[in-house]
């Protein structure tokens, strides 16, 4: 989108209001990504979104779903209990 100003405005004072309209359309665009919807909740916390699965320690045959947060914080709890 092009904007024209008036030529009797200043040098500086077209530049600033440029740099303001620029940054009114980057406030009102979408800055965070949406991922599409997952089809089970994590079976930890049951909010995140399931994207991965973990074998039950209990039961062998069976996989859990887990989020990439949970999955996150059990890998750093596995290693800060290892050394």
């Amino acid at each position: 989108m092009m904007r024209v100003t008036k030529p009797s405005v200043g040098l500086a004072a077209a530049l600033a209001g440029l740099q303001a309209l620029n940054r009114t359309r980057q406030l009102q665009s979408a800055s965070l990504v949406v991922p599409p919807p997952a089809n089970q909740p994590c079976e930890f916390d049951f909010i995140r979104p399931a994207w991965d699965s973990l074998p039950d320690p209990n039961e062998p045959s069976r996989t859990r779903a887990i989020s990439d947060s949970t999955k996150a914080r059990r890998q750093y709890g596995q290693d800060a209990r290892r050394g």
